[in-house]
Formats: structure tokens, C-alpha cells, sequence
């Protein structure tokens, strides 16, 4: 199925910035399946300057679907992931029809095969960024979420003075640069992430603070196998460093600790320091 339409995309994460669309595309909205593909249903998005046009998927896809303005002639799709918003402006009775056999698709109920287009295999398909960086206060926002599936984050010289709480939620997240910044410590709850494996925390406060019981969950104990704290007026180790079984890089130069405890080698092999 097939409506003529103006589309407005919008992004709703920082993963994108400066990708907020201001104005409404003439566009041609596609709802179908892919040729001898599997039994996936999509919208595709189809302008003058995206000829191949833009694939979502639809199946457990939607989170909402926005309907107040639809006598006008006027919707919005809400999408999981990626986190977009498409904002339609069609001729009612066509997006009325359309809206409905994304329903039927999207609930799983009623036949709607007669009414799915066939795409072509080689549109372009919305992947999911897992790579974010935010380098500078011109590009931090503490307004929007982080998505979900973040793998790699990097803020950096944002003159971040408390611990980012956004970043408890990304379940994903393997590696984290906080460098730059004027953090004082990092709350217990970080250690219980499931995937950490590399931080960067250099150029930071963290001396100044004796809270390190992060390093004693049982999660990051055995996920951490690089850590960065270069540059963080640390006058002493943390004994905490020792429960980091899998850790085999350690940066702490730059500090003013004098000695280390005559226990390193036997807790931390595997580090080079």
C-alpha cells in the first residue's frame, strides 16, 4: 500500500544531533513485506533526495501511534528503534486507510497481506547507532535520554561535576569515556552494570573523594579489564583496584601516589601498569 504525503522526521536522542528536521517532505509512504524475504513488515519513507527511501521495521516496532488530528489529515508514528517520530500530513481518507492496515500489522490480527506493497530488498534500512561522543558543552544536553542500546559513550569536557545518571540505563554499554571533566566520585550503583569493560576516567577530581565501593560489585569485577584514572590529584591507591579480577590495564599516572600496596601483584596478574 501506497499514500502521497508530507513527512517531517524527528529525531528524539542526542545520538543524532543537529538532525531535527524542521519542515515537511513531499514523500511517498510504502507499507510491505521485501520479495522472498521473511514474513517482515515495513514502512518505507521515499523522497526526491532519498530515492532508495528510508525502511522501518513495523512488527513490535511501534510504540505509539499519535491519532488526534487524523479527520485533518494528520498523524504521527512513534518507533522503537530508531528512535524517530514521523509526522504525516495526507489526504484523510488515505491516511486513515494506511494507519489502518498498520494497526492490523502491528496487533497481529485480521488479514492484511492484500493490502502489504513488495519492496525491494536494497532500501535502505534505519539501523540502530550504537556509538555515541559528546565532546564540548555545545553538545550535552541533560534533556534528552540516552538510548538503550548504546555500546560506546564519550563525554567529555563538559565541566561534568556529577555523575551522569542517564548512564545507569544503558544495559549495553562496553565502553565509557568521562575524561576531561570535574567529576568528584561515581555512585555505588555503576558498578552494577552488566557490560563494562572499558573506562576512561582521566583528568578528573576522583582523588579528592574515598568513595570507590563501585569497584566491589560483583558485575563490574569481572567485566572491567581497562581503567583510566590519569590525572586525578590521587595521593593514594585505592584498595578497591584490587577486586577487579579480570583487569590487565591500569593507568594512574599523573597523581601523586608514592607506593603502592605489596599486594598488587598477587590480586591484579594480569595488570600492566
Amino acid at each position: 500500500m501506497k499514500i502521497d504525503a508530507m513527512v517531517k522526521v524527528g529525531y528524539r536522542d542526542l545520538l543524532e544531533p543537529g538532525k531535527i528536521t524542521d519542515r515537511h517532505v513531499k514523500s511517498i509512504l510504502t507499507i510491505g513485506k521485501e520479495a522472498g524475504g521473511k514474513n517482515e513488515v515495513f514502512i518505507i519513507v521515499k523522497t526526491n533526495q532519498l530515492e532508495t527511501g528510508r525502511k522501518y521495521k513495523v512488527n513490535n516496532n511501534i510504540e505509539q501511534v499519535f491519532l488526534r488530528f487524523l479527520k485533518e489529515g494528520k498523524s504521527t508514528i512513534r518507533f522503537k528503534e530508531p528512535r524517530h517520530d514521523l509526522s504525516i500530513n495526507s489526504d484523510p481518507i488515505q491516511l486513515k486507510a494506511f494507519l489502518k492496515v498498520l494497526k492490523l500489522v502491528n496487533d497481529g490480527t485480521g488479514s492484511y497481506e492484500k493490502h502489504l506493497s513488495s519492496l525491494y530488498a536494497d532500501s535502505k534500512i534505519m539501523s540502530v547507532k550504537k556509538k555515541l561522543a559528546i565532546v564540548g558543552k555545545q553538545d550535552f544536553s541533560v534533556d534528552s535520554k540516552f538510548p538503550r542500546t548504546i555500546e560506546e559513550l564519550k563525554i567529555c569536557e563538559v565541566n561534568m561535576k556529577y555523575f551522569d545518571k542517564r548512564i545507569l540505563h544503558l544495559p549495553n554499554l562496553k565502553t565509557l569515556c568521562l575524561s576531561k571533566n570535574q567529576l568528584l566520585e561515581i555512585p555505588d550503583a555503576f558498578g552494577s552494570l552488566p557490560n563494562i569493560s572499558t573506562l576512561d576516567l582521566s583528568d578528573n577530581l576522583l582523588g579528592s573523594s574515598r568513595a570507590w565501593n563501585w569497584l566491589t560489585s560483583t558485575r563490574i569485577v569481572n567485566t572491567l579489564s581497562v581503567l583510566n584514572l590519569a590525572n586525578n590529584k590521587l595521593g593514594y591507591f585505592p584498595l578497591e583496584l584490587l577486586n577487579l579480577n579480570n583487569l590487565y590495564s591500569l593507568n594512574l599516572s599523573r597523581n601523586q601516589i608514592t607506593a603502592l600496596p605489596g599486594t598488587v601483584g598477587f590480586y591484579l596478574k594480569s595488570i600492566r601498569f
